[in-house]
């Protein structure tokens, strides 16, 4: 059964439950899901509640519940109201969102310029340069929206970033994701312990471990008479192969720093040479860290990328809630005409998307490739 709950954004409480006509939701991996529900303002036990004011965008929040499991919950955006067919829209999404609003900088005094208000993160893991920029934003009025955090964990890495750039910490997480060999973050939402609310669990990759993922591998038998699987789709797509990878950095120094990273397995393997440009990462100023970015690219663009698709029974094994974005499942398949036969271990793949509907029937579950850790 597929629960609908508004809540407010700051403190994760005031859960209200909502009828809806339709509903739609996704969750992926090192990004933020999206949300949208769409109800009828002809039924009056919506009307007084009062979806104007109790979802109001930027400060409530859409949940949804599949099996008593939280998949994806996060601020609503936008309202989109038509008088004469009698609906509203709601669309939200993931914290993620959240904090694609929010400047990475200290708190500052009344009347502090942002300049010279530097964020000097070192002798921490990645995860937990993540973690802490996202505490600096908690720490500011008004910003403290209910999420918890992992222990922290010392390692060599540093981060230097700088108050003048007034960088989104949205786009902050994602560049460490983005480096070679850097973690993986989700913002898991899940009730509390009295269930009354919602909190956000900021889940980080570890260093012995970057990748999100269970200790358990699911697996999705598409070979057996009647599957609890129907709908595969694959998605083959070069766009994103890169023999050579380019990044460029420095600019808010002034100073314009490039690295180069190349992995000569597709022309050993006949292809022509491809090659990328990263511009994202202005405001990186270490060299190593450049190299990293260039590096990333070329770990994951050494082959055509594949996406399989396909839905799956909400009430079969594995169950709902058992299985999230990061995890690894093994596919089997027979007798296809495109995919070739794999009966015995089946087709290693990571999770990366999952979504669903009001229904919660069905679960469509998107797999991706499986990469070396190394570059």
């Amino acid at each position: 059964m597929t629960r609908i709950l508004i809540g407010d954004l700051r403190t994760g409480r005031k859960l209200q439950d909502v009828s809806v006509l339709s509903a739609t939701w996704a969750k992926q991996l090192n990004a933020a899901g999206t949300i949208s529900i769409t109800v009828t303002l002809r039924d009056p036990d919506l009307v007084r509640l009062g979806l104007r004011n109790v979802a109001t965008p930027g400060k409530s929040f859409l949940a949804v519940v599949e099996n008593d499991v939280v998949m994806e919950a996060g601020p609503i955006w936008t309202h989109d109201y038509d008088r004469d067919a009698g609906t509203l829209k709601l669309t939200a999404a993931g914290l993620w969102s959240y904090f694609d609003h929010r400047v990475l900088i200290p708190v500052l005094a009344a009347g502090q310029s942002p300049v010279g208000a530097d964020t000097n993160l070192s002798g921490l893991w990645l995860g937990t340069i993540a973690k802490r920029i996202v505490q600096q934003a908690r720490a500011h009025t008004g910003g403290n929206v209910p999420v918890v955090f992992q222990a922290d964990e010392a390692g060599t890495s540093e981060r230097k970033y700088l108050g003048a750039d007034l960088a989104l910490v949205g786009d902050r997480l994602e560049d460490i994701t983005n480096v070679i060999g850097g973690p993986d973050i989700d913002f898991a939402p899940r009730f509390t312990a009295d269930r009354l609310g919602i909190e956000w669990v900021m889940r980080v990759g570890t260093a012995a471990q970057p990748q999100l993922s269970s200790t358990r591998t699911h697996v999705w038998d598409l070979a057996v008479p009647e599957p609890s699987v129907r709908g595969l789709q694959v998605k083959r797509t070069a766009e994103r192969m890169v023999g050579r990878a380019w990044a460029t950095g420095g600019r808010t120094d002034d100073v314009v720093m490039t690295a180069r990273y190349e992995n000569p397995t597709l022309t050993a393997a006949g292809y022509p040479l491809l090659e990328a440009v990263d511009s994202s990462h202005s405001s990186v100023s270490v060299q190593s860290t450049l190299d990293g970015y260039a590096a990333e690219a070329a770990r994951t663009g050494y082959k055509p990328i594949e996406f399989w698709s396909f839905e799956v029974d909400a009430t079969a094994t594995p169950r709902v809630g058992t299985y999230q974005v990061g995890d690894y499942s093994r596919t089997k398949i027979k007798g296809d005409p495109y995919v070739p036969d794999n009966v015995t271990d089946g087709y290693l793949r990571r999770i990366v998307a999952m979504s669903g509907d009001e229904q919660g029937r069905w679960i469509k579950v998107t797999t991706g490739e499986v990469y070396s850790l190394d570059a």
